[in-house]
């Protein structure tokens, strides 16, 4: 403990010896998986209608995951490449930020052809992608 406290103390010096720790904890929070309140917005709050948005994305998640791992087993770059494009426009959509961070990551080592590297980007790139579809089965599920 870096600091001290010396009876008698009241409930302010408490407070203010405890402040910096709970604010700490309350900023390791994880970042939500993506944010829908643009979709929202734009169906004006009709779960039917977002789920006519968000349904064909499950769907389009689930085949390019699948078609993500084939193509690293061959090192297929330009496919691979636009591949992640294409995820990257969905993600953007529901403004996943996470996993456009991996599918830009994804497109750099398509770009250098980084055989060492692509396995593990296309593996963070299916990680993220599971995350989203479980936010959005979770989302869709409450709706």
């Amino acid at each position: 403990m870096d600091g001290c406290l010396f009876k008698p103390t009241g409930l302010d010096d408490l407070r203010v010896a405890l402040a910096p720790l709970t604010t700490a904890a309350v900023r390791q929070e994880p970042e939500p998986v993506c944010d829908l309140s643009a979709l929202i917005a734009l169906t004006d709050g009709d779960t039917g209608a977002l789920n006519e948005l968000l349904v064909p994305l499950l769907s389009s998640l689930s085949e390019d995951r699948a078609r993500l791992l084939a193509l690293r087993q061959q090192a297929d770059f330009a496919t691979l490449h636009d591949l992640a494009h294409r995820v990257k426009g969905g993600a953007r959509m529901v403004k996943a930020q996470a996993l456009v961070n991996c599918c830009e990551t994804l497109e750099r080592v398509c770009e250098n052809a980084d055989r060492d590297a692509v396995a593990a980007a296309v593996e963070a790139l299916c990680t993220r992608i599971d995350d989203l579809r479980h936010s959005l089965s979770q989302y869709s599920k409450q709706a």
